[in-house]
């Protein structure tokens, strides 16, 4: 492999222009960024070319598909044209490119972070990765829909708030017409926001309550799987259930008063 120092992220896309510049200041080369993320690929294009008209530096954008990101990587780091820009999202993946990675120590680039949580050093301290973009957890709410049955946001501010509105919409859901979620999310596409994105806040609180850790540790103590279990059933059985059959069609007289809703 050719000897060439590489920029390592998380994920992002807001601070491209500033890693770029950070490497290719004079104008001159040019940017190979390899995506992680294949939703991102025609916003990141057209981010490159208008990068190209500013700068004047030609960037190209790649974007394995989805699942084939580490195998691309490792193949593409031992080409003559490895990556200017790649993504990781762990310290073992840090660890295993730090000899390839620029580090960003004192750079421009580190200046602009507001916190220094989320960046990766090596064991020699070199700063090898930076966030980009950061995921937060939560639940999507319409405000709209959700004060045709009397609540606001603000009313849910735990557990039993939250299980309160669901509760009532689902037991009203024919008469309004929607219910409580939109999806159980256990389609192969989305599955990933229970099997992922809900299963890490488990890790996340446990590793807040033993300090930090190093490495995955080789047992947990589920000390909050019970809200795991809590949210999961809620979830997965308060949403629109499919017609049996396509053709049903039901209608209300237009003489009869709506159905009076009922309280949880």
């Amino acid at each position: 492999m050719r000897s060439k120092r590489i920029i390592a992220l998380i994920i992002s896309v807001m601070l491209i222009v500033s890693m770029t510049a950070c490497d290719f200041g004079s104008g001159k080369g040019s940017v190979y960024w390899l995506n992680f993320k294949p939703e991102l690929d025609a916003t990141l294009r057209s981010l490159a070319d208008k990068y190209k008209e500013e700068k004047g530096v030609p960037v190209k954008i790649e974007t394995p598909a989805s699942g084939e990101y580490l195998q691309t990587l490792r193949d593409k780091m031992k080409s003559e044209d490895p990556p200017s820009l790649f993504v990781i999202n762990n310290q073992d993946a840090a660890d295993e490119w730090k000899e390839s990675a620029l580090d960003l120590s004192g750079t421009g680039i580190q200046d602009e972070l507001n916190t220094s949580s989320y960046n990766f050093k090596t064991e020699e301290n070199k700063l090898v990765a930076i966030p980009y973009c950061l995921e937060c957890f939560g639940i999507a709410v319409n405000p709209d829909l959700l004060a045709r049955m009397g609540f606001k946001v603000d009313d849910i501010k735990n557990f039993d708030s939250l299980k309160k509105a669901v509760e009532t919409i689902h037991q009203n859901a024919s008469w309004l017409g929607f219910d409580a979620f939109c999806s159980p999310d256990l389609d192969s596409g989305s599955s990933w926001r229970l099997t992922g994105h809900l299963a890490n806040l488990e890790y996340y609180y446990e590793e807040q309550d033993s300090g930090s850790w190093k490495e995955s540790p080789a047992s947990i103590t589920g000390a909050y799987l019970p809200n795991y279990k809590n949210l999961y059933d809620l979830s997965t059985t308060r949403y629109p259930r499919p017609r049996r059959s396509p053709r049903a069609v039901i209608i209300r007289r237009k003489s009869s008063p709506p159905e009076k809703p009922r309280s949880s």
